[in-house]
């Protein structure tokens, strides 16, 4: 109900500013005024904005209005992949990253690549 591939969810998506993740620990109530820390990076060369502009900002990524269109080949990863094949990796296994809307997504490139190459002959 919230995708539209011109509104704000895509845009998001596409740069980055969608905010901030975090992990509860214990549940709780956050009050106005409340203090929140950064008490662990372990990833500090990957941020949110970096992340998204990856993943989302291929071609196309976030135009369907259904939903995302992410590569699903390898040829299409290997040309739309705006990284290096390392670091999608690195990505795809990095188990603090959000599973939903990153790591599965990430998880399904790196498999792609990881595909044998479809080889035509002809046959005469």
């Amino acid at each position: 109900r919230t995708w539209n591939g011109g509104g704000v969810r895509a845009l998001c998506a596409r740069t980055g500013l969608s905010g901030w993740f975090v992990r509860v620990l214990a549940p709780g109530e956050l009050r106005d005024g409340d203090e929140l820390r950064v008490v662990e990076r372990p990833h500090p060369q990957w941020s949110l904005g970096r992340v998204s502009r990856l993943l989302y900002g291929m071609e196309g990524a976030c135009d369907p209005p259904g939903g995302y269109a992410l590569p699903t080949t390898r040829e299409q990863v290997l040309s739309r992949w705006q990284g290096t094949l390392g670091e999608l990796r690195e990505l795809a296994g990095m188990p603090e990253l959000a599973r939903y809307e990153y790591r599965r997504e990430l998880e399904r490139l790196s498999a792609a690549v990881d595909e044998e190459p479809r080889r035509s002959c002809a046959v005469m």
